[in-house]
């Protein structure tokens, strides 16, 4: 599962249904790349419309208000540097390493970027860095059940599997069509539209 900004949701939700009214199949694929970190780290695809109704608060201090389920395909960090000469002319012809939350990526472009992915052996991905933020996560759910013990809330299921050792990650990590949210800040994804 994956939320983004309620302008982002917006964007995204709309270019998901847009593909699904297409005569033939045309999935929406996301390129994820961590703010400042100077590289992308995943292509996943979207593969239901954006739940409004929903809020997400994992790894993260903020809630998320909408959520998405996706699909990872590739998961690996790719240098910006070798995904610059990709511009986009739908963003003033800007490399697509200055794209911003939810940029649209066109096919020839996106082609390229999938292709790059594809070829590129990387010795690094995200899931490196999982064990810090399932652990960050854990330590933020037990001090939440906490202060709400302290305030006689008691707590609900997620503070009770939080105090059983539990994550939300953890549970989450079963289910195969949906993955967390990418760690250290808001992640910049682009789409790819037929």
């Amino acid at each position: 599962t994956r939320a983004s900004t309620p302008n982002g949701n917006k964007k995204l939700d709309a270019g998901y249904r847009e593909a699904q009214e297409k005569p033939s199949e045309c999935p929406v694929f996301l390129f994820f790349s961590v703010n400042t970190s100077g590289q992308f780290v995943g292509i996943a695809e979207m593969i239901g419309p954006v739940d409004f109704d929903k809020t997400v608060d994992y790894w993260q201090q903020d809630k998320w208000n909408g959520c998405f389920s996706i699909k990872w395909h590739i998961v690996k960090d790719i240098p910006n540097n070798i995904l610059k000469h990709i511009t986009l002319e739908n963003n003033d012809n800007k490399p697509v390493t200055n794209s911003r939350d939810t940029q649209e990526v066109k096919l020839e472009q996106g082609l390229q970027m999938l292709k790059i992915f594809k070829e590129h052996v990387s010795k690094t991905s995200i899931l490196d860095d999982f064990a810090f933020y399932e652990n960050r996560q854990k330590l933020m759910q037990e001090k939440r059940a906490k202060q709400q013990v302290l305030q006689g809330q008691g707590g609900d299921e997620k503070e009770k599997n939080a105090a059983n050792g539990n994550s939300a990650a953890q549970q989450q990590a079963v289910s195969k069509e949906s993955a967390a949210p990418v760690p250290g800040g808001r992640a910049e994804r682009l789409k790819i539209r037929c």
